[in-house]
């Protein structure tokens, strides 16, 4: 069977191979756009574990309809505390506004892994320089743990990517940032 697009072309392909050929086409386009999309907007980090536009849509679907922390759940974060410990934090951003110094406990504790998995002057900016001058405020209270569904203690990695921040900040002429 020959298929004509629209364009003209001519390719002999069963229609069957010609719909697989379109979807992977689709999904590259998809991607794309995805990418130009996010890389657009300076408030858009990544989210660690988000691989496929799928596990982007659950996301989204759990952001507007969050589920209920039931006792099923609870035993699942109990099994991550016990398998994964206090090793990595998850994102979850529970411990959001929630800092009586106004610190953004999530982001500054993964500052520094934001660097070395995306463009360094997409974070190395004014905005987030004013942002982590608030981390050595930290007074040490643990509302950032009593929010967290992992228990994690937050302050020391928070010291320690407020380092690696200030360490890249140190260098921002380097990194196309001018001064104010």
């Amino acid at each position: 069977m020959i298929i004509e697009l629209e364009c003209g072309n001519h390719y002999d392909r069963t229609k069957s191979q010609h719909v697989e050929w379109l979807k992977h086409r689709l999904d590259s386009l998809i991607q794309a756009l995805s990418d130009l999309y996010f890389r657009a907007r300076e408030n858009v980090v990544p989210i660690y574990g988000i691989q496929r536009m799928s596990e982007l849509n659950i996301l989204l679907e759990l952001e507007e309809s969050p589920p209920e922390l039931d006792e099923h759940m609870r035993q699942w974060i109990e099994l991550g505390k016990k398998n994964f410990g206090g090793l990595f934090c998850r994102g979850c951003d529970r411990c959001a506004g929630v800092c009586p110094q106004n610190i953004r406990v999530g982001y500054a504790s993964r500052i520094g892994d934001f660097f070395y998995r995306s463009p360094v002057e997409k974070y190395l900016t004014y905005k987030w320089f004013e942002e982590m001058q608030r981390v050595p405020n930290c007074t040490g209270c643990g509302e950032c743990i009593r929010h967290c569904p992992f228990g994690l203690d937050l302050r020391e990695a928070m010291k320690k990517n407020y380092a690696v921040f200030m360490d890249f900040w140190s260098r921002k002429e380097k990194y196309g940032v001018k001064e104010k």
